[in-house]
């Protein structure tokens, strides 16, 4: 299980409406379903063969991510991959209009 820990400056709403732009993109590009309960997303699907189940809790300043993808994918980059996403998706240079959604 890789855990993933992101700060972040804007507020939660913001936050989530950034994660709601990734996850439409993971779901468009790779099938990836997201769930939120609150504001805590649940992402579940397959990826090039690969299960990936994600969680992901927005909070004031922080986004935390627990990822199971297995031992294999972890070697391989998810997690690099998974790291990138939230780099680009949280970049306060760039508005979320203007973010990737598929």
């Amino acid at each position: 299980m890789m855990k993933i820990d992101r700060t972040h400056a804007f507020s939660i709403e913001e936050a989530r409406s950034r994660l709601e732009a990734l996850t439409t993109y993971w779901q468009t590009k790779y099938g990836i379903k997201p769930e939120w309960s609150g504001n805590t997303l649940r992402c579940r699907g397959s990826v090039k063969g690969i299960d990936f189940d994600a969680t992901m809790d927005v909070a004031e300043k922080t986004i935390k991510c627990e990822a199971d993808v297995g031992w294999l994918a972890e070697r391989l980059g998810a997690r690099a991959y998974i790291e990138k996403k939230l780099r680009e998706y949280l970049d306060p240079s760039k508005p979320v209009t203007a973010l990737p959604r598929g």
